[in-house]
C-alpha cells in the first residue's frame, strides 16, 4: 500500500502561510498514523507471523514445526506458538533455526500455558524474558519460572537443591539445556542422567567412597570430562584450586598429660617418676566432619 504524502509543513521562513500550513499538516497526521500502522502490521505479518498445521504437544521442550517459507525468523528471536482454536493454549520460546526455503522452524520452548496436543497454530513475535507469576500471572506458573531460573546456571557450575522439601523442582532436561544429578545409579532408562553420563565408577566404603562418571553428551562443551558424583561420595566443596582433592586429616596436635606417673614395672620393684605411653578410650563415629545438613547437587552441562 502507498502512504499518503503529508502536506507542506509550516516554516518560520514563510510567515504569511505559516498558520494555514500548520493546520493542514496537523490535520493530516491522524490519517498518516493510521496508514503507517496498517503498513507496519502488513510488514509484520509478512515477516514474522505465520501458521502451522504441525501436530505438537504443549510442553517445555525443543519443538520443530513447518510454517510458511520466506519469513524473517532468526536464531535468538522469541516467538509465541498459540493454538488457533483456543488462544489461552500456547508455548513461548527462542528460535533455534529457521529454513526460509522449507519453512522448518525449530523453537526451544521455555514457557507454556495449558496442555494437550494440537495441529493448528499461529506463530508470532513474543517476549521471552524471565518473569515471576506476580509480574505476569497469565504468562507463567511458579514451576515455569523455576525452570527459566535454572537456565541462568553456568555450564560446569555445581549447585545444590533441598529436594526433600515439597514443591522443589529438579532442573528439566526436556529442552536444549541439559543438567546432571551428581548421584551414582541415575544413568539407567528413565532415570535423571539417562543419555548424559557413561563409565560410572563407585569404589571404597563409607566414608571413603570415590564416585565418578564421564559426560557423554556430544553437544556439551564438557563432553568426555570426568565429574565427581558428590551426592554419592559426600565430599565437601571448599574454596581453592578447582578440582583439587584433599583427604581428611587432623591438624597436628598433642594431648599433654600432667603429673608424675607411678606404676609397677616388669619386676616386683616399684618404679617412681618414670614415663609411659597411655591411650584414652575410643569415642566418636567412623569419620571426621563438621556439623552439616545434606542437599542434592546438580550441574549444568549444556
Amino acid at each position: 500500500m502507498e502512504i499518503t504524502a503529508l502536506p507542506t509543513p509550516p516554516s518560520t521562513a514563510s510567515p504569511d502561510n505559516f498558520d494555514s500550513r500548520a493546520d493542514d499538516f496537523l490535520g493530516a497526521l491522524p490519517q498518516f498514523q493510521q496508514e503507517l500502522n496498517t503498513y507496519a502490521a502488513a510488514l509484520n505479518s509478512l515477516s514474522t507471523n505465520s501458521v502451522s498445521t504441525t501436530s505438537l504437544a504443549i510442553s517445555v521442550a525443543e519443538k520443530t514445526l513447518t510454517v510458511e517459507t520466506g519469513k524473517s525468523y532468526f536464531t535468538g528471536m522469541s516467538v509465541k506458538i498459540a493454538s488457533t482454536t483456543n488462544g489461552s493454549l500456547w508455548m513461548i520460546g527462542d528460535v533455534l533455526s529457521y529454513s526460509t526455503s522449507t519453512g522448518a522452524l525449530v523453537v526451544n520452548v521455555q514457557v507454556v500455558q495449558g496442555s494437550g496436543t494440537f495441529s493448528s497454530w499461529s506463530v508470532s513475535l513474543s517476549f521471552n524474558g524471565i518473569v515471576t507469576p506476580e509480574q505476569a500471572p497469565d504468562l507463567a506458573t511458579l514451576e515455569q519460572v523455576n525452570q527459566q531460573a535454572f537456565l541462568l546456571r553456568a555450564i560446569g557450575e555445581p549447585f545444590a537443591l533441598w529436594t526433600h522439601l515439597t514443591g522443589v523442582d529438579e532442573p528439566s532436561n526436556s529442552g536444549t539445556a541439559k543438567f546432571i544429578k551428581l548421584t551414582a545409579g541415575e544413568d539407567g532408562s528413565g532415570e535423571y542422567n539417562e543419555g548424559l553420563l557413561t563409565s560410572e565408577s563407585v569404589s571404597g566404603t563409607a566414608p571413603d567412597v570415590v564416585a565418578t562418571a564421564v559426560i557423554d553428551y556430544v553437544p556439551s562443551p564438557m563432553n568426555g570430562q570426568t565429574v565427581k558424583l558428590l551426592n554419592t561420595s559426600r565430599q565437601f566443596i571448599r574454596p581453592g584450586s578447582s578440582g583439587t582433592e584433599e583427604d581428611d586429616q587432623f591438624a597436628s596436635h598433642t594431648h599433654p598429660i600432667g603429673g608424675i606417673l607411678d606404676y609397677v614395672g616388669a619386676g616386683n620393684g616399684r618404679v617412681v617418676g618414670s614415663t609411659a605411653t597411655l591411650n584414652s578410650g575410643a569415642t566418636g563415629g567412623d569419620e571426621t566432619r563438621p556439623r552439616n545438613i545434606g542437599a542434592t547437587y546438580y550441574m549444568r552441562i549444556a
